[in-house]
């Protein structure tokens, strides 16, 4: 059986030419899931659901265009796995990809590499970044604007710089920038200046 999705991202928009190309591929009308729905993500496209919850052995799921499917490659291959674990077949008309062949296994086999890939280049660089973070002094910790908050409400409820830094987890330095942003400014300016004065000497 030939099951059809199409969407579009707002009401404003008409599902008129995706449909006939659909219908074109022999999709009968009843068998037609459409939706007007943001395509980032898939939790929030009912149709979507209600298609994939449908399928049996040997259907085939036809879209008109990938952009309608999926906005990327992640996307794009949780869509397929469930439609392969339903032993349906993907068949993608703008860009030929028929699971059903062998070269339409392939590409997707080939998205599902590099996106494997891509995913591991990115946990890779996040693990760097956060090592080399915390190789420099850094913290794992809250947002900058939310130590700044917790700061001031310590300072205002009487704490000294000791007790706000011990209870926030930061340096004494660091409740002083906060409490008074200018004056380390200032301080920051001078000790550069030293800094530069005593190379020159």
């Amino acid at each position: 059986m030939k099951l059809g999705y199409h969407r579009v991202s707002s009401a404003q928009q008409s599902l008129e030419i995706g449909r006939s190309a659909l219908l074109d591929a022999g999709v009968e009308g009843k068998y037609l899931f459409e939706e007007k729905e943001s395509g980032k993500g898939t939790k929030n496209r009912p149709q979507l659901k209600a298609l994939l919850k449908s399928l049996r052995e040997g259907d085939e799921v036809i879209v008109h265009k990938l952009d309608r499917l999926a906005r990327n490659a992640k996307d794009l291959l949780t869509i397929a796995e469930d439609i392969f674990k339903a032993g349906a077949s993907l068949n993608i008309l703008d860009l030929g990809i028929d699971t059903k062949t062998p070269v339409g296994k392939m590409i997707i086999t080939v998205l599902g590499a590099v996106g494997e890939l891509e995913r591991s280049y990115i946990n890779e660089r996040t693990k760097l970044g956060i090592q080399e973070y915390r190789d420099r002094g850094g913290r794992m910790g809250p947002k900058r604007l939310e130590i700044d908050r917790k700061i001031k409400a310590l300072a205002k409820g009487g704490m000294s710089w000791a007790e706000i830094a011990k209870e926030v987890g930061c340096s004494k330095q660091t409740v002083y920038r906060r409490l008074h942003p200018s004056k380390a400014d200032e301080h920051r300016k001078a000790d550069l200046q030293r800094y530069y004065q005593d190379k020159k000497e």
